[in-house]
């Protein structure tokens, strides 16, 4: 890497490291099969068949995926933000997502109008909204958690829309278990882009364009 581009990459990352815990965007720190998350840790993600476009990232529907460090663990509150979109209107297919059942903490969209987050601890915790998607549209969609709060309804949020303009919060059904008041713990678990950990079918026709986390809602 030329010194100039060096110095420009660790500036940002230092920018960044005040904000948020993971980064995924359209720069790439290239290392072999890896790339480096641009957020100010530098996390080593992998991508398996997923190709980098002007769109974005690509993911096949069949079996592609970036797999990140474990995030996430034992946490009172985040944010995980993200564009999106679908180009097979078919299934149920994950977002992102860490662990799996009781421990399932993802989020997948399933046609023609749910989009689902499953934060749980020990129990199956869901919520879900009702918004319709079309393919091939991008979307902005946005959950944020904080299980220090006292209702199901103050700890759990989303917010989806066309453009940063259109962002809206929607109203939330909650189903199984109440929502914990803090994620699992997922030691040793791959957070991954563009699936649903451990159930088959699962992954993503479309695009990823940017990934955001946050460690507060």
């Amino acid at each position: 890497m030329p010194i100039a581009k060096y110095k420009d990459r660790m500036a940002e990352r230092y920018i960044l490291s005040t904000l948020p815990t993971l980064f995924i965007s359209g720069k790439r720190d290239w290392q072999g099969g890896t790339f480096l998350s641009d957020d100010g840790r530098g996390y080593v993600c992998t991508p398996t068949g997923v190709r980098w476009t002007q769109n974005g990232y690509l993911f096949d529907g069949t079996d592609d995926i970036i797999t990140c460090p474990t995030l996430l663990s034992a946490v009172t509150q985040f944010t995980v933000f993200s564009w999106f979109r679908r180009s097979a209107m078919t299934g149920d297919k994950g977002i992102w997502g860490i662990n799996s059942t009781p421990n399932r903490l993802w989020c997948f969209s399933s046609p023609p109008s749910n989009i689902y987050c499953n934060i749980s601890n020990g129990v199956l915790s869901t919520a879900r909204f009702l918004y319709t998607l079309l393919a091939n549209s991008w979307y902005c969609l946005a959950w944020t958690f904080d299980g220090t709060q006292p209702t199901d309804a103050t700890k759990v949020k989303a917010y989806i829309g066309t453009s940063y303009a259109t962002l809206s919060q929607q109203t939330l059904i909650f189903e199984d278990a109440a929502q914990p008041t803090s994620t699992a713990d997922n030691t040793g678990q791959n957070f991954l882009l563009g699936r649903q950990p451990a159930i088959a079918g699962t992954f993503l026709p479309g695009n990823i364009g940017v990934f955001l986390l946050y460690p507060s809602p």
